[in-house]
Parts: structure tokens; sequence; C-alpha cells
């Protein structure tokens, strides 16, 4: 209601959730037959899915068991490919993920329908990053490598804006600076997300496509087949766990978090997001005409679906591409403890949490560093009326006049040492000069409304002071004594 979605809509969303959470009941017989034959009570959940889909439960069963291709170019024919059970519940999964996602995509774009205004300046956006944050269990799998690669690029984007970044800033502004080390975890992304050599994602990848009829387990020995053999086999951040068994088998990630071990059971097929154009055609003839409308722009696909890890490099690369056009400011949650106690801290949890976000490196940036820095002209915009006269000159010759006849005026507080002129920018050293400046600011423009401001503050000083003295007096008195206030 808040977001303006009609009653009837809303209706229609819960019942196609409801139609999701049955897809994800229906399963297949453990056996070898193709197409996939479903298991006890499969049945129902199927016709239950079906109905509130809108579709014929032959029709989406056959969707779901048989994977449609086209031969022979836009005039060849159109064949359909039994599924065993692995593969059947790979393209269930695939549906019931797809259109969770459409109807997600409904709710965002309508809050910002709701919310989207003709005032103000145009392209100001304001991104929620709906994550968790790094994951380390005791079993990792296909979605906790997905999540920790984000971390990963986020992590990069982090180095980039404030350790890097500023560093770099002051290389190129000519200031005086000796650089402090670093871990950059570019090496790590690179290992899982490179093209050349392949990283793991990619080798993944390739493993999927020349998958034909085959069971999970099988897909998943040839994926860990694949990684020992490849360039990356060797890499510093990397080692491989090789195993007769699947269950067994898997690789560890030195992330900057921390070494992370993954098994790679149900990795091939959970990356085989395959939405097969039997599916799509099936939605789109539903009688429910909210599952049409979230299915009808479809048109027919080109080409091979894509993969999971390739949905997730493409998102996560639009995200860093816009995150970068954006002046982000970083609030760092530390994790206490792990009992979710409160009140109660574990000095090793947080120490390595500090240490891995990178937190000792930054402050000791920040510390051997400037707290503000802008180019001359917008320092003079700013601060002009700070001068008694005509400022005579621009640029840095301008700013070097103004900042000494502050100096001159506030020697105690803003000592000449503040400042340090660089190519294109100016910079101040402390935080407390950076606020006396705009104190100054606030005074020079308006000198009466800054003294009523003054005294509102003594007098609620004052009074703070009068109730503190008050409660520690009340505190002091003898049993059976009165005080009056």
């Amino acid at each position: 209601n808040t977001i303006g979605i009609p009653a009837d809509a809303q209706w229609y969303v819960m019942t196609t959730l409801a139609a999701i959470l049955h897809l994800g009941n229906f399963q297949f017989a453990r056996s070898q037959a193709v197409p996939a034959e479903m298991a006890q009570g499969g049945q129902y959940s199927i016709e239950m899915a079906a109905y509130l889909l809108g579709v014929d439960p032959q029709e989406l069963l056959t969707a779901i068991t048989h994977k449609t291709i086209t031969m022979g170019g836009r005039r060849g024919s159109v064949v359909q490919v039994p599924q065993n059970a692995d593969q059947a519940a790979q393209i269930r999964d695939a549906l019931a993920k797809e259109t969770y996602s459409r109807i997600f995509d409904l709710m965002v774009g309508q809050l910002n329908q709701v919310m989207h205004t003709t005032q103000g300046q145009h392209g100001r956006t304001i991104g929620i990053l709906d994550i968790y944050g790094f994951e380390i269990f005791k079993e990792n799998g296909f979605e906790q490598l997905c999540i920790n690669y984000v971390n990963e690029k986020l992590q990069q984007i982090f180095i980039e804006l404030t350790v890097r970044g500023e560093q770099r800033e002051y290389h190129d502004e000519g200031i005086q600076w000796r650089d402090i080390a670093y871990f950059d975890n570019k090496v790590v992304c690179e290992l899982i997300e490179g093209a050349n050599p392949p990283g793991i994602m990619r080798i993944l990848d390739d493993t999927c496509k020349t998958l034909h009829a085959v069971d999970s387990d099988t897909a998943d020995t040839k994926f860990i087949e694949k990684l020992q053999m490849s360039n990356i086999g060797s890499h510093p951040h990397l080692r491989v766990l090789g195993s007769t068994s699947v269950f067994s088998a898997g690789f560890t990630i030195k992330h900057y978090a921390g070494d992370v071990t993954y098994n790679v059971r149900e990795f091939a097929f959970k990356n085989m997001d395959n939405l097969f154009q039997s599916l799509v055609h099936c939605m789109k003839r539903s009688q429910n005409p909210f599952i049409r409308s979230l299915w009808e722009k479809d048109e027919p696909a080109a080409r091979a679906p894509t993969t999971s890890s390739t949905k997730i490099r493409g998102s996560c690369s639009s995200l860093v591409n816009s995150l970068m056009r954006c002046s982000p400011h970083y609030i760092r949650c530390i994790k206490p403890n792990e009992q979710k106690r409160p009140m109660y801290i574990e000095p090793s949890r947080v120490l390595h949490q500090v240490k891995y976000l990178g937190l000792v490196e930054n402050v000791k940036i920040k510390k051997a560093g400037y707290a503000y820095r802008a180019p001359y002209d917008v320092f003079l915009q700013r601060f002009y009326m700070l001068y008694n006269g005509q400022l005579q000159r621009g640029g840095v010759d301008g700013v070097r006049q103004l900042t000494q006849f502050i100096s001159q005026k506030h020697s105690s507080d803003v000592p000449q040492s503040e400042w340090c002129f660089g190519r294109t920018k100016v910079f101040v050293s402390s935080p407390q000069t950076v606020f006396l400046l705009e104190e100054f600011r606030e005074q020079a423009m308006d000198p009466e409304g800054y003294a009523q401001r003054v005294r509102e503050h003594e007098q609620m000083e004052q009074a703070a002071e009068r109730q503190e003295a008050t409660v520690a007096k009340r505190g002091s008195a003898k049993k059976g004594c009165c005080v009056i206030s």
C-alpha cells in the first residue's frame, strides 16, 4: 500500500510467491530415467504451482523435464530433448529464481516511481547495497563464492578510493609523501573472474558448456579436474583439494578476509542457470494476467542461456561502475563476538577484522595525510569573506594570500604549518582547522545570528551545569533530608 501497488496486484504477488514455494516442493525420483520422473507427492506440488501460475500442469511439467532447442537456424525444426533428474531440477530452479527476480524488479521499479520527483537536480540516485557481508561457514558452496567475490570487488573500491586513491592524489599534486604499504586484493579478484588466464568462474562456465546428459556429481568432478590442470592451478592464493569423491573435493582461496575452503558439490548445476524458451513460452501463455505481464517482453533467445557466474560478474561490474561515479562515505561495522552477546568484545576477533578490512593502513594514511583538500578556486569561493579587503589575485596566489592572513590573525589556533599547496589544490592538515574556518565564515557572513547562537549555546551549557549540580546534590543528601530545587 505504501508504494502504491493495487490490492489485486498484491494478491497476484502473494500467489506467485506461493507458486515458487510449490515449485521448490516439486522433487524428482533419484533414478536414471529420462525424462525425469516425479517423486512421490510431486503431482500435488506441480498442479498447485501450475494453478497459481495460470498454466496447464502437463505443459509446465514438459517444459521442466525437456530442453527445447532449435536446429538449423530460423527455419529449423524445434526439438525437445528429455532431461535427467539433476538437469530437470536445475531447470525447475531456474524458473523459480527468474520468477522471483522479476517480482523483485517490479517492487524496485514501483518504489522508484513513487519516489521520483521532477524537482531538484536530475541524475541523483541513492543506491541500497543489499549484501550480508563476507561469509565463512563450515561448509561453503557456490553461493558463498559469489557473495565473497562481490565482497572482494567492494574491497577493491574501498582500496581505490581511500588507500590507493589518496596516496596517488598526493603524488599527482606534488605533495611530499612516503607511501604506506597495503594489501591489494586485485590479485584475488583476477583469480576468480580473470579472462587471461581464465579464472575460477570462467573455468566453471567452460565446464558447463561442455556438459551433456551427465549427473551433478560427474559435472563437479569435471570442473575440479579442469581447475587442477589450468594455469591458475599453482596460483599462490589458490589451493585445489583434489579427491576421488566429489563430497570432499574442493579448493581454498586466500581471500582478503582469510582462507575459505569451498566444496564443489553442485557447483556446475547451480551455475547452469538455464532458462530455456520452453519455460518462457509456457509463462507467456498463462491465463494469469500478472504472470503474462512479467514475461511478455521476453524475445526469443538468439543464443544459449547464460550462467549464474556470468550474471553475477555482469551485475557486479555494473555496481562497481555506479559506485565509482559516486562519492561514497564508509561506515565500517565491526562484529564484536560470535555469540551475539551484548556488551562483550572478543579482542582477537575485532583485531582480525580491523586488519583484513585495511583499517590500519587507512588510519595511518589519514593520520599522516590531510583532513581537507579543495581546488584553489573552490576554496576561495568558500572562504574569501575571511579576508579584510579585496584579494588581489586568484588561484594559488590568492589562496596563499588568504591563508597567510588567516594564520596571522589567528596565529594561536591556525598556524602556517596547517596549509600545504599542491599543483591544483590546497590541503588542510587537521580537522580542527576546518571546523574553525567554518566558524569564522559563519561569523563573517551573519554576525548577529552568530552572536545569538553563541548566547543560546552558553545558556544551554549553564542550564546543563545547574542540572548536574542538582543531581549531584540529591545523590549526596543524607537519608531523611529534603532537597528543594
